[in-house]
């Protein structure tokens, strides 16, 4: 076999096969010291490539196969969740769930089993994700269920059909008001706000509005800030509201700090509405459960 190209500290390796093996995991147990047990969940999350296509079955290895193997693939915690109990509405076309913290809206590149997406699939077949959530924010989000709605979504976004609300936990109330910033994405996948539209840049525009501010009714020192998002970049609440001096609780990435309030367990977001367009110019209202 060939040595493997190991890189980002043993994270991922490259391997191309150099002779016929009758089982994926049993080469990965052999021939890269990776224990059975290990391999077979590797091969379950979706975490080893072949070919460059995502491989979830033990299947045999061929001569000139290029495997990637991501021996470290980053976990999700689904604990407790329910789709039965997530799914806020069903109907024909689409899909209304509540996606919890922590969960991923689709597969991530080392991972294809904890996300929203598989587990929803899991009992109401195949869904198409027609726009998504951060991983860090919980909340409403809508999942089609044909190719069909799915094309009809996106010309409602287009048009600015979809009204999407969130609610934030700050910890200073930020200037109320429509905002327009804009985006530039870095290395790291995080964005820097700018007031103005520069040159070159690769800027995204970026438009929320923030409604009255109130102060949280059981955390001192902080706010509930309600806010209709007009736009939907990576981020972009979290680094609109951050840029506006009002960083969200628990926010690691954009800069929350208080010396009298310890960082929660999740980012402190949550998408709490969203409005579709419906039969004969209606509008349909879809709201978070209480708990």
């Amino acid at each position: 076999m060939s040595p493997a190209l190991a890189t980002g500290r043993q994270r991922i390796r490259h391997i191309r096969i150099e002779q016929n093996f009758p089982s994926l995991a049993h080469y990965l147990e052999q021939s890269q010291s990776i224990s059975l047990e290990r391999a077979e969940l590797l091969i379950d999350l979706g975490s080893i490539y072949l070919n460059g296509r995502r491989q979830r079955n033990n299947t045999e290895l061929n001569v000139g196969d290029i495997l990637r193997i991501h021996l470290q693939p980053k976990r999700f915690s689904s604990e407790g969740f329910k789709a039965r109990e997530a799914a806020v509405h069903v109907n024909e076309d689409f899909i209304v769930a509540n996606k919890p913290h922590g969960l991923p809206t689709h597969p991530t590149l080392d991972n294809s089993k904890e996300n929203l997406l598989y587990l929803l699939q899991e009992e109401f077949g195949s869904l198409w994700p027609v726009h998504r959530l951060d991983h860090d924010t919980a909340g409403l989000i809508v999942l089609g269920r044909s190719h069909k709605f799915a094309r009809h979504f996106q010309t409602w976004l287009k048009n600015g059909l979809v009204e999407k609300y969130y609610r934030a936990i700050c910890s200073t109330p930020p200037p109320q008001g429509r905002h327009i910033h804009f985006l530039t994405l870095n290395k790291q996948g995080n964005q820097t706000v700018s007031e103005n539209l520069m040159t070159g840049q690769n800027q995204k525009r970026a438009e929320l509005i923030i409604n009255p501010v109130q102060p949280h009714p059981k955390l001192s020192d902080l706010y509930l800030v309600d806010l209709q998002l007009i736009t939907g970049r990576t981020h972009q609440v979290r680094a609109q509201l951050a840029h506006l001096g009002a960083p969200i609780w628990g926010d690691r990435i954009y800069g929350f700090s208080s010396p009298s309030k310890p960082l929660p367990a999740h980012l402190e977001l949550i998408s709490t509405k969203i409005v579709l367009p419906g039969p004969r110019g209606a509008r349909r209202a879809f709201l978070r459960p209480e708990r």
